[in-house]
């Protein structure tokens, strides 16, 4: 029964490495992103604006921003580390910020008229 186990065992390994004596790759690490916006979701009203605020420890480089939506809101850099959002009409767009090292993070922004009392 033993035999029967390592067998077992053994024809496992050849079938994750695809053949005998074929290399095994070795440990592929995820290292996540250090890429960092605040705040992370944005409700405005037409006219209004929201400063953004990036950071990414060790990345000296460049960020930038686009929009999903210029008519619902667009974004434009207010310094290396600052982004301003700024409502245009109803609806909701995505504000994604980049560095240059291929790391990107979204802002969901909404839009939305209030109306104060009226009929």
């Amino acid at each position: 029964m033993r035999r029967l186990g390592v067998l077992a065992a053994c024809l496992a390994i050849v079938s994750c490495t695809g053949s005998p004596g074929a290399p095994v790759p070795g440990p592929h690490f995820l290292i996540p992103s250090g890429l960092q916006v605040s705040p992370g979701s944005i409700s405005l009203a037409p006219g209004g604006d929201q400063t953004v605020d990036v950071s990414e420890a060790g990345f000296s480089g460049q960020f930038t921003a686009q929009t999903s939506d210029s008519d619902v809101a667009t974004v434009a850099p207010d310094g290396s580390t600052q982004f301003v959002v700024t409502a245009q009409n109803p609806g909701s767009a995505t504000i994604t910020i980049s560095d240059g090292s291929g790391n990107s993070r979204q802002i969901g922004v909404s839009v939305q008229v209030t109306i104060i009392g009226g009929q």
